[in-house]
Order: structure tokens, then sequence, then C-alpha cells
């Protein structure tokens, strides 16, 4: 693809992330709701920043951290979160970087159109077809040592497992509001599934709420209620033919 392509793909990308029929709309509504009391907010998986930049925008004197692999969207992000800083007054730091369980070199794939995120698989799920690269990975543990992360968005289509793994001493440390977005299709290289994630988060201590089709973790609950809960959500989402009807009865539960 050449730069010309290229930027007409981040020009789409753009209109969806920040237009006015923006993608995750609903969640992004929400957004100001859970970010009392944040200062650094981590955004892992950024793509071009939709969550940073809508952050950003509630948030002041804050530090952001954007993590993402895909050095085509690393680029134009560090482009965009320079005007971000100017206009808001935050600070903003990307880190080219894939996010899992242990450092050094690693496959990566980028979608040929860059109209979808880049994934450690190929995800025929998203898109037709997909360029081969390497890239540089770490632990969240190690990019954020020392750092006090007050909230952490998680979207990194099947390698959550991982990237979490590689976040253990940063969530036992921090108390993490953690937004995730957890792929149905989970792991495909290592099988993990999703209810390995919500099994892995339970015994960090974090329970959850559904939060539109995120899910929003923190420390609490019960180690009863959080066993009972990732189980029974993970059942619901190991089987993705459940995860409608049942959505569908919690929202009318919710609304009486």
């Amino acid at each position: 693809m050449t730069k010309n392509d290229t930027s007409e793909a981040f020009k789409t990308l753009e209109e969806q992330y920040f237009g006015a029929h923006k993608t995750e709309s609903a969640e992004i509504a929400r957004l100001p709701a859970i970010l009392h009391g944040v200062r650094v907010f981590v955004d892992v998986g950024a793509s071009l920043g939709q969550y940073s930049y809508y952050a950003s925008k509630t948030l002041k004197n804050a530090h952001f951290y954007c993590v993402e692999a895909d050095p085509f969207k690393a680029k134009r992000l560090r482009e965009l979160t320079q005007q971000w800083a100017q206009e808001d007054g935050n600070e903003f730091e990307v880190v080219e970087k894939a996010a899992s369980d242990q450092a050094g070199t690693l496959t990566f794939f980028i979608p040929q159109s860059h109209l979808t995120s880049g994934a450690f698989f190929p995800l025929s799920e998203v898109s037709a077809g997909w360029t081969e690269t390497k890239v540089q990975a770490d632990t969240l543990d190690t990019m954020l040592e020392g750092v006090a992360v007050d909230f952490l968005k998680l979207d990194v289509e099947g390698a959550e497992y991982r990237a979490l793994v590689g976040a253990r001493r940063l969530l036992q440390r921090c108390n993490v509001r953690l937004l995730l977005e957890i792929a149905p299709w989970g792991d495909k290289e290592r099988h993990y599934r999703p209810s390995d994630v919500l099994r892995l988060l339970a015994s960090y201590g974090y329970d959850f709420t559904i939060f539109e089709n995120h899910y929003l973790f923190e420390r609490g609950g019960s180690r009863a209620s959080r066993w009972i809960k990732s189980r029974a959500l993970g059942f619901v989402l190991d089987h993705p033919a459940l995860k409608r009807p049942v959505k569908s009865i919690f929202n009318r539960l919710r609304r009486r």
C-alpha cells in the first residue's frame, strides 16, 4: 500500500473514530462517568487513539500512554496526540510495542486495508488480507514499571490473556479500572478462550460489570461471587450463539 493509500485509509478510520457517527458511540458517551480521579490513562491496542482522545476531553493534567504495535498506526497516532496535547494540555506518550506476556521480537499481522486492528494471528473475521511483519513486544509490567496507573483500556483482538498475564504486577499494585473488550474468537494461536481471561482477572481480585459491548473490571466482590460470575459469563462468551439472548435478558432486568 502506498503512502497515499495509507492516508486514505486513515482518513476513513478517523471518520469512524471521531466523526458524527463514530463506532462504539455508546461506550464513548458513558466514558466520562468512569473517569473520576484518573490521572494516568493507559490505552493498549490504541489504534488511532479513539478512547484516549475522548478521555482527554474529560481529564485535565493527565498522562496518557498509548500502546500500539502497528507501525503505520503508531506513526499517525504520534501526529494526532501532538495535536491533542496542545488542545487539552494533557501529556501523551506513544509506545510502539505489542503488549504480551514476555519481551522479544514477535510475528505480527497487519491488515492490508489498514482499516482494522493488527493481531498476533490473521483474523478472517475482520479482514480478508494480512501482511506479516515483526514487532517488538513487552509486558505491561515492564512498560509501566513504577507508573501509578488509574485506568487501563485494553483491546488486543484475542491476545487479552497474554497481555493480562504480562500485567499481573501492575494490576496487583495499582487500583486499576480496566475497560476490556473480549474478542469472541479468543487466542487462536495459544488456544485461550474468553473464559480463561475472565478466570484470570477473577484470580487477580477483579470483579466486573457489563459496559455496553465491553466489560469494566475493578477490584472487589467476594472470591465466591467472582468465581460464579466469571464462569457464568465465560460459558456464554465461549458459546457466541448465547451472547445476544443473554444480553437481551440482562438489559431487560436492568431496566426494571
